[in-house]
C-alpha cells in the first residue's frame, strides 16, 4: 500500500539528514504494518526551558484502519533529546511498540 508520509519542521530549517533517516525509519514501520493509512512526522526546534534545557520535541501522528496512533518526545525531560537523531530513535521506537500492540490486538481479535 501507498503510504502518505509528511515530514515538518518547525523553527529550524529543513535537515535532508532527518529527513532521510525518518524515511528509512518508517519505511521499518510499513514492513511490519502494512495498514498504515498517512503517517505525519514533526520535528520542533528547542526552545530553553528552565528546567528541561533545549529538547526536540518529536511527533508521530499514524492513521491505521479503525484509528490513529501517536507517539511524542515531548514531555519526557530525557536530556538526550538535546540530539535530534537520538530523540528520533526514541519517538520511532514508541510508535513501533504502539503499532506492535495494536497488530496483537487485531490478530488476537480475528482469531
Amino acid at each position: 500500500m501507498q503510504t502518505a508520509l509528511q515530514v515538518v519542521f518547525h523553527g529550524m530549517d529543513h535537515s535532508d539528514a532527518l529527513e532521510q533517516r525518518i524515511f528509512e525509519e518508517f519505511k521499518k514501520l510499513e514492513k511490519f504494518h502494512q495498514s498504515i493509512t498517512d503517517c505525519r512526522v514533526t520535528i520542533e526546534a528547542p526552545h530553553r526551558h528552565h528546567r528541561k534545557g533545549k529538547l526536540y520535541d518529536i511527533a508521530i501522528n499514524l492513521d491505521v484502519p479503525g484509528g490513529g496512533l501517536t507517539a511524542r518526545t515531548g514531555g519526557s525531560n530525557n536530556p538526550a533529546h538535546a540530539d535530534p537523531g537520538i530523540a528520533l530513535r526514541d519517538v520511532f521506537q514508541t510508535i513501533t511498540r504502539q503499532l506492535k500492540e495494536l497488530s496483537e490486538r487485531q490478530n488476537a481479535h480475528r482469531a
